[in-house]
Protein backbone atom coordinates (compact mmCIF):
# COMPACT_ATOMS: atom_id res chain seq x y z
CA UNK A 1 0.00 0.00 0.00
CA UNK A 2 1.67 3.11 -1.41
CA UNK A 3 0.83 6.34 1.47
CA UNK A 4 1.70 10.11 0.86
CA UNK A 5 1.95 12.73 3.60
CA UNK A 6 1.89 16.24 2.60
CA UNK A 7 3.19 18.42 5.33
CA UNK A 8 3.42 22.23 5.68
CA UNK A 9 4.84 24.11 8.55
CA UNK A 10 6.77 26.98 9.92
CA UNK A 11 9.18 26.14 12.79
CA UNK A 12 9.39 22.19 12.03
CA UNK A 13 7.13 20.65 14.16
CA UNK A 14 4.82 19.36 11.49
CA UNK A 15 7.87 17.49 9.63
CA UNK A 16 8.87 16.13 13.02
CA UNK A 17 5.14 14.44 13.27
CA UNK A 18 5.34 13.37 9.14
CA UNK A 19 8.53 11.62 10.12
CA UNK A 20 7.04 10.18 12.70
CA UNK A 21 3.98 8.98 10.82
CA UNK A 22 6.41 7.73 7.99
CA UNK A 23 8.01 5.64 10.31
CA UNK A 24 5.24 3.88 11.73
CA UNK A 25 3.74 3.36 8.64
CA UNK A 26 6.74 1.80 7.11
CA UNK A 27 8.15 1.19 3.35
CA UNK A 28 5.85 2.77 0.92
CA UNK A 29 5.36 6.17 2.86
CA UNK A 30 7.04 8.84 1.04
CA UNK A 31 6.59 12.36 2.56
CA UNK A 32 6.60 16.03 0.56
CA UNK A 33 6.63 19.57 1.83
CA UNK A 34 3.81 21.48 0.23
CA UNK A 35 6.00 24.19 0.44
CA UNK A 36 8.83 22.81 -2.30
CA UNK A 37 6.28 20.39 -3.83
CA UNK A 38 6.94 20.05 -7.03
CA UNK A 39 4.58 18.63 -9.88
CA UNK A 40 3.79 14.88 -8.45
CA UNK A 41 1.63 12.09 -9.30
CA UNK A 42 -1.08 11.67 -6.92
CA UNK A 43 -2.77 8.59 -8.67
CA UNK A 44 -0.37 6.30 -7.36
CA UNK A 45 -0.99 6.02 -3.73
CA UNK A 46 -3.47 4.77 -2.51
CA UNK A 47 -3.36 6.90 1.10
CA UNK A 48 -2.38 10.64 0.75
CA UNK A 49 -2.13 12.14 4.35
CA UNK A 50 -2.55 16.32 4.69
CA UNK A 51 -0.87 17.92 7.86
CA UNK A 52 -0.31 21.80 8.74
CA UNK A 53 -0.07 23.92 11.48
CA UNK A 54 -3.29 25.10 12.89
CA UNK A 55 -1.50 28.42 13.23
CA UNK A 56 -0.18 29.27 9.94
CA UNK A 57 -2.16 26.64 7.89
CA UNK A 58 -5.30 26.66 9.71
CA UNK A 59 -7.24 26.24 6.03
CA UNK A 60 -5.73 22.49 5.43
CA UNK A 61 -8.07 21.21 8.39
CA UNK A 62 -10.94 21.83 6.44
CA UNK A 63 -9.33 20.06 3.77
CA UNK A 64 -9.61 17.08 5.90
CA UNK A 65 -12.83 17.11 7.34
Amino acid sequence: MKTLILFAGKYGCTRDCADYLKVRLGPGTDMMDLKNMGEADLRKYDWIVIGGSKLEYGFLCVLCA
